[in-house]
């Protein structure tokens, strides 16, 4: 005869609002990644960690991707707002780079292994490249438009040196999520590649009497 016990393998199960919810899926999947891998973070192991049904779990993301699509999104927007809430201390331009920079290498160092991983999955990319394309494409152009507005750099070289100097920051931060290089060597490296091809691009200006002093 069967126990009328629930087995004790589940956590009990709490009523939650919607948003809670999801929001407990969010951090579980995360928890599983950063312990086991992406291979191991299945709705079905999601929903049993939180302790609800799978259905339920499907309730609110329908597919596994879109799970990580939430994690992916929420780990990449709080990596921006503390880079933008850094950069807006800043009163000048080279001093904007340097704690843009630094702040964006610290957040990878926090939580830069957990978006690699999600980074690497094609379902991840393919779903964040339209977004993530938009948003590149707007933060370069208002680096370029500051480069040309307020030091009189070219368009043309401003955003060229808005590329490349980019580039070498999301290097240096991909070797930092790797673990492949340590914080203090990804800010040394990057800051003094970064401020020096900011100063040059200001003295270039200033010698063609285009930025101020």
């Amino acid at each position: 005869m069967f126990s009328r016990e629930r087995a004790g393998s589940r956590r009990p199960r709490t009523r939650l609002a919607r948003s809670a919810r999801s929001e407990q899926l969010v951090d579980a999947v995360a928890q599983i990644i950063a312990r086991e891998g992406l291979h191991a973070a299945t709705m079905k192991r999601v929903a049993r960690e939180v302790g609800i049904s799978e259905a339920q779990a499907h309730n609110h993301f329908s597919r596994r991707a879109d799970l990580l699509l939430a994690l992916a999104r929420r780990e990449l927007e709080a990596m921006n707002a503390v880079r933008e809430t850094e950069v807006e201390r800043a009163h000048d331009n080279l001093t904007r780079v340097t704690l843009s920079t630094v702040a964006y290498l610290r957040q990878v160092a926090e939580r830069g292994a957990l978006i690699q991983v999600l980074l690497n999955s094609p379902e991840v990319r393919a779903g964040l490249r339209a977004e993530r394309q938009v948003q590149t494409g707007s933060a370069r152009r208002r680096m370029t438009e500051r480069l040309n507005s307020r030091y009189g750099v070219e368009a043309d070289t401003a955003h060229g040196a808005t590329v490349i100097l980019t580039a070498v920051c999301l290097r240096a931060g991909r070797l930092l999520a790797e673990h492949r290089v340590s914080l203090e060597v990804a800010e040394r490296l990057s800051l003094a590649i970064v401020t020096a091809g900011n100063r040059s691009l200001a003295a270039a200006a200033r010698a063609r009497g285009r930025a101020p002093a």
